[in-house]
């Protein structure tokens, strides 16, 4: 039989559902675990498709991971393909997904479940499952909260959030098959806290506006801190780390070049050759629009706007090739519908990808 898991929304959106996961499993190792629950046959599929789409398919090779509420309530994590079919991992019971992102090599994909016992929250954990749905297991759960997973770019190890009691908060190390886990630095972080280095030895991260950003040598420990900032990431080459400070900043890896691209934005993304950084403005003053920025020239240029006032873009990925850019954006003033649109970058040409009635959110594009 094949073992599949089951996705639910973010914390702040949960509604109270429970799982099916008692805390004692969590003790269990993860391969008991799997054949535990196939061998009494708790673990299943669901439909392999769901709704249908109002395009045959991306533009481009490829596939787009998402988070979608199509159930009243719960998240499931759907896999969009090239040829415009869908997929959706799941198994009996509900969970509160957080969060969702794909291995460099697109094999697997990590993502963050908040935990409940009837009425009670206790701890988020992460899971790892193949697109297809065909396989999956839990990688951390310890007594606590472990969220945010990173993949290093061999995708052998995964560096994640952790708010739990012992030995204490902070950013841990992990292989992805679950052994050697350790902490790699002290202290708490939001979301959206740093990435690898290309070359995976060394993790940037940072705390909030007003704390230095760090760069962690993975093997050391040792620690080198660079500028106030936050949301800092690597550029795909390594030369330049990017950072959130009322705008967009880079500087380099050693503390050198700091400079200003723009005035205002967030939530910001890399281009896959290191050339750009797209970033989103909600500026009250101005259209909601998902603009992008040159690293070299600094010429910024936008991609698409929104003149609603409750139309604005949550998140955005980049395709593999860097000609195209997925976002999902609100549909109805409540946000109770969005849906995954495609804008080419060089045209501007905008198709909408998903038209299914129902809020989805955080389109995540499968790295070639």
């Amino acid at each position: 039989m094949s073992v599949c898991l089951l996705e639910g929304s973010s914390l702040s959106e949960r509604q109270g559902w429970g799982v099916t996961e008692p805390r004692f499993l969590k003790m269990w190792p993860r391969a008991a675990l799997v054949l535990l629950f196939t061998a009494f046959g708790l673990l299943s599929c669901g439909d392999s498709t769901g709704p249908d789409l109002a395009v045959e398919g991306l533009p481009v090779d490829g596939a787009i991971l998402f988070l979608a509420d199509r159930e009243g309530g719960v998240d499931h994590l759907f896999v969009m393909g090239p040829d415009g079919t869908e997929t959706l991992p799941r198994l009996p019971g509900e969970v509160l997904v957080r969060d969702a992102y794909w291995s460099h090599g697109g094999e697997t994909i990590a993502y963050t479940v908040a935990l409940w016992y009837g009425e009670a929250y206790y701890g988020e954990d992460i899971y790892l499952i193949e697109p297809d749905g065909s396989t999956g297991w839990p990688l951390v759960t310890s007594q606590g909260k472990d969220y945010q997973p990173r993949w290093s770019p061999d995708d052998l190890r995964i560096a994640f959030l952790s708010e739990r009691q012992h030995p204490g908060p902070g950013v841990y190390v992990i292989n992805a098959d679950g052994t050697e886990e350790r902490r790699l630095v002290d202290g708490r972080f939001p979301d959206d806290w740093g990435s690898w280095s290309p070359n995976g030895d060394r993790i940037v991260v940072s705390g909030d506006s007003s704390s230095p950003i760090r760069v962690i040598d993975v093997a050391t420990g040792e620690t080198t801190s660079l500028v106030e900032g936050c949301n800092p990431a690597f550029s795909p080459g390594g030369e330049w780390i990017a950072y959130s400070l009322e705008g967009i900043h880079v500087v380099k890896p050693d503390g050198s070049q700091q400079q200003r691209l723009t005035d205002y934005g967030e939530s910001f993304r890399w281009d896959p050759q290191g050339q750009y950084i797209s970033f989103r403005d909600r500026s009250p003053y101005t259209p909601y629009s998902l603009e992008m920025v040159g690293v070299d020239d600094k010429v910024q240029s936008v991609l698409v706007e929104y003149q609603e006032s409750w139309k604005y873009i949550r998140h955005h990925s980049w395709s593999p090739d860097g000609k195209y850019v997925a976002y999902h954006v609100a549909m109805t003033l409540d946000n109770s519908e969005s849906a995954v649109f495609l804008v080419e970058v060089e045209t501007g040409s905008v198709q909408q990808l998903t038209h299914y009635p129902a809020p989805l959110r955080r389109p995540e594009w499968r790295p070639n």
